[in-house]
């Protein structure tokens, strides 16, 4: 068995492998002897679609050179390996990726960060931008959207969760049948205890906005684990008899569990 990661932005990635497979079909490369997973190809942050012309939410439209806006992987191309992405608290999140783009002085050449002008000034003006917009990413809608390909089909089919990576990981390992080789942690984000940058405002703004999220893969503020509000965790962590029961479609925005629109 030959695992696909797909590597969602601040959920702990850069742990994974450095080596990705980006502008030529998957069977190409992608396996490298730095990988801690081993046999598994590194998508790197690509998104899942019907062809490679469509558009990767990560980057569109916001990257003015335009090079990443097609770091796409046509869903074909994933029908021999099974797919995992690890996600995080969206609390925690936000924290990592204000601390990544510029907030508190944290980042080195932060100034040149598309965030920059947001994140710099404080964060809760930097929550508050990033929960009314709607085109660039990350926005108001659904961060973990690379779970799902552009027709609204899960393609994950396993999920780690940041805060017990490890754990996680060894039981995919066993799982699958593959081997896993533990490593330093790398580019993990310099600040405190997520829960110190929140008042009640925030918390409300951030349940109100990334509720589906915290609901989905069971989270709270206060804890970072609870049982979902689903009939059977999703977020523990083979997602095969989820994949026919949720569906998410980022143009509109819309997340169906059963076929309802789920809110959280």
């Amino acid at each position: 068995m030959t695992l696909a990661f797909i590597h969602i932005p601040k959920t702990g990635g850069s742990y994974f492998g450095t080596t990705t497979v980006r502008h030529h079909h998957i069977s190409g490369g992608g396996h490298h002897h730095r990988n801690i997973i081993k046999p598994m190809i590194n998508l790197g942050h690509t998104a899942i679609g019907n062809n490679r012309q469509e558009y990767n939410y990560l980057h569109y439209p916001r990257e003015e050179s335009k090079s990443f806006w097609h770091n796409i992987h046509a869903k074909g191309e994933l029908s021999e390996y099974d797919v995992f992405a690890n996600v995080r608290n969206p609390f925690g999140w936000l924290v990592s990726w204000a601390a990544t783009t510029g907030a508190w002085g944290n980042y080195e050449g932060n100034e040149t960060h598309y965030e920059y002008p947001s994140s710099s000034k404080n964060f809760k003006e930097f929550i508050k931008t990033l929960a009314t917009r709607e085109e660039y990413w990350p926005s108001k809608k659904f961060l973990f959207f690379q779970m799902f390909d552009s027709n609204g089909d899960m393609v994950v089919d396993w999920v780690n969760r940041t805060e017990e990576l490890d754990a996680d990981i060894k039981a995919m390992a066993q799982h699958y049948g593959v081997e896993y080789q533990s490593k330093e942690m790398v580019n993990v984000s310099d600040h405190k205890d997520y829960r110190l940058y929140y008042d009640d405002e925030l918390i409300e703004i951030v349940l109100n906005t990334w509720g589906r999220e915290m609901g989905l893969l069971g989270y709270t503020f206060v804890e970072p684990l609870v049982p979902a509000k689903l009939p059977e965790r999703m977020v523990i962590n083979r997602l095969n008899h989820m994949k026919e029961r949720v569906k998410y479609f980022i143009e509109e925005d819309l997340l169906f569990v059963d076929g309802e629109i789920y809110t959280g």
